[in-house]
């Protein structure tokens, strides 16, 4: 399918040129002077195309690309299982349940976060999906599924590797990867419209950061240490479902752990 774009672009009379480097590293961030009116153009499998006329010339990963010339920066994100949750203006939804034009969450390196339309909803086939199972989180990914990382002292930049590279370095150690899921964002930019309180979206952005579920049906479970964050789960919880409950234990005597069915 990029060929085929690629044939159109020089039937019109644009020169066109491949840069594997760029390809390569396409999951990078896309440099600032690329042009604003750079867009998605298109989706193939695995293959997520952009476009654009360069106002000045650009190093790429080693690469020149020249002024006026299209370039492609293709990378793919990978498959995550049909169950997948996101979480929408008005709630969570599974990701095979996707309606086309609705605003989903997303965030960005600085952990900020806001309420976008995606560019596009893909649907691919994968040979082979991991599971990741924690106490705190449970997701299927197919190995060339991109991800964003966290060193465990937050003391660099977010670490980007496919699933397949993940797993290869977690396997690979003895006590197995150090590396964490980023949990924690900022609060959303654009809550306008979004049927749910502030107190209950907060609620939510706390379950994802500290939460888990329990063996109990429907019931949560929220596990917080420092004290700022108890307060403000005893005022969320008391105005959002007013029922929980609070419990300690001496072998974590610091934690204090919320339950809750939502």
């Amino acid at each position: 399918m990029l060929n085929i774009y690629k044939e159109s672009l020089e039937a019109e009379g644009c020169f066109t040129r491949e840069y594997p480097t760029v390809f390569k590293s396409a999951s990078e961030v896309i440099p600032g002077n690329i042009p604003e009116k750079m867009r998605l153009l298109m989706t193939a499998t695995e293959l997520t195309v952009f476009a654009g006329h360069l106002r000045k010339p650009i190093m790429w990963h080693g690469s020149t690309i020249p002024v006026n010339m299209i370039s492609f920066l293709v990378g793919g994100s990978g498959c995550v299982d049909n169950t997948t949750e996101y979480l929408t203006r008005t709630g969570w939804k599974t990701i095979d349940s996707y309606t086309a034009g609705e605003e989903v969450l997303s965030w960005d390196s600085e952990f900020n976060s806001e309420f976008v339309v995606p560019d596009a909803y893909v649907v691919n086939n994968a040979k082979t999906l991991t599971r990741y199972n924690t106490p705190f989180m449970d997701m299927c990914l197919s190995d060339n599924h991109n991800m964003a990382l966290l060193s465990p002292k937050r003391t660099t930049p977010l670490c980007k590797m496919t699933s397949a590279e993940f797993k290869a370095g977690h396997l690979n150690t003895v006590k197995g990867s150090s590396l964490k899921l980023p949990f924690n964002i900022s609060y959303p930019s654009n809550t306008a419209g979004i049927k749910m309180t502030d107190a209950e979206i907060r609620l939510f952005i706390a379950y994802v950061a500290d939460g888990t579920k329990t063996a109990v049906k429907n019931q949560v479970r929220i596990r917080v240490k420092k004290e700022y964050k108890k307060r403000r789960l005893r005022k969320l919880l008391t105005e959002v479902y007013g029922n929980y409950k609070e419990s300690s234990y001496p072998s974590e005597p610091d934690y204090s752990y919320f339950f809750f069915k939502p």
